[in-house]
């Protein structure tokens, strides 16, 4: 039978102690992981929740209406009229994607009852007028979509974010963009907010 030779120095209990202190080192070292982890993910919580917290007002104010604007960032004429024009365009902008829908939704409407009226055989039809006005309905029906997708586009681009940051470089001492100050629309809406402190 084998005999194991236990060097000098080295009982099977010092052994034991040995694995022991080993395993209480790697206990206590995924212990002090885990803690970091959880302090670092509380930690990265709170700072989420107070950054929200710090940068919920300015979110509020991209949902201000018109009159909201008009009260809070309306200091003067040229930052009444920006308010106006831009209220105005983006309006027109809603305008033109609601009509837009309507219109396809109407259009399509009116082929299903075209084909359902001139055919025999589903899918089909029957006579050489009902075709060419399924054609021209499929033409006014893509138009309709094309002024949806503008009005959309439209309606995006004139975002009220966009609003509070031409309205934030003004009040900097930037002068307003040439293509807006320079158009008729937003002269029409300056010349009416002088008229009215004039009739004040």
């Amino acid at each position: 039978m084998p005999v194991r030779c236990i060097a000098p120095g080295h009982t099977p209990d010092h052994h034991f102690r040995k694995i022991h202190k080993t395993g209480h080192s790697k206990y206590f070292l995924l212990s002090l992981f885990l803690l970091i982890v959880f302090q670092g993910s509380f930690g990265a919580g709170f700072s989420s929740t107070k950054l929200k917290d710090t940068l919920s007002p300015s979110l509020n104010d991209y949902k201000l209406n018109r009159e909201q604007f008009y009260e809070t960032y309306g200091k003067d004429d040229s930052s009444r009229a920006l308010i106006g024009f831009y209220f105005h365009k983006r309006n027109n902008a809603k305008k033109m994607t609601f009509v837009g829908a309507g219109l396809a939704i109407t259009l399509v409407v009116i082929g299903g009852l075209v084909i359902a009226n001139n055919s025999t055989v589903p899918g089909t039809v029957d006579s050489y007028g009902a075709v060419f006005g399924l054609f021209f309905l499929s033409i006014c029906f893509y138009g309709s979509l094309a002024l949806m997708t503008v009005g959309i586009v439209r309606w995006i681009i004139l975002s009220r974010k966009k609003l509070m940051r031409l309205l934030e470089d003004y009040f900097a001492g930037k002068s307003i963009p040439m293509n807006i100050s320079k158009s008729k629309l937003f002269n029409q809406w300056l010349k009416e907010e002088k008229n009215r402190h004039l009739h004040q």
